[in-house]
């Protein structure tokens, strides 16, 4: 009994001592969908915002790479870096055309043509949070269910 205490104990202040959490992303529920044309048709790298498709879009909005084609990548905005001030920051794009998205704050930097949003850049330690895709018939729908 005292050594599962034990381990319990340095379990508990092995994670309370980590900066960075892979939960530090609210888990939010949400399906939208997206009409890709006009909008957002021929472009590379997309920002979708809460109240754009009049329904939550992930903490505070997704980033959307187009794979080309019908082949779609979403994550959360939200940096994955536990911010020394307490603060929630958003990556923000680059530049149009350019994968990588950077949090203005920690300046982590993220790249988004891939299914995991890796991290190309730190401090932050975990990878943007993903979200599944469909895309049919000019609509692309994003959900974390």
């Amino acid at each position: 009994m005292k050594k599962v205490a034990i381990w319990i104990i340095a379990t508990v202040i092995c994670f309370a001592c980590n900066k960075d959490s892979n939960n530090i992303i609210p888990n939010v529920s949400f399906t939208a969908t997206v009409n890709i044309v006009p909008q957002y048709s021929g472009k590379s790298l997309f920002m979708i915002m809460p109240g754009s498709t009049n329904r939550i879009v992930g903490v505070n909005g997704v980033v959307v790479w187009n794979n080309g084609g019908d082949q779609f990548y979403a994550f959360d905005r939200m940096c994955t870096h536990k911010h020394d001030d307490g603060r929630v920051y958003f990556v923000e794009k680059i530049e149009d055309g350019n994968p990588i998205v950077r949090c203005p704050q920690c300046k982590s930097e993220f790249l988004v043509a891939t299914e995991y949003g890796d991290i190309i850049k730190d401090p932050a330690i975990y990878p943007l949070k993903p979200y599944a895709t469909t895309y049919r018939n000019g609509q692309l729908t994003i959900r974390n269910n």
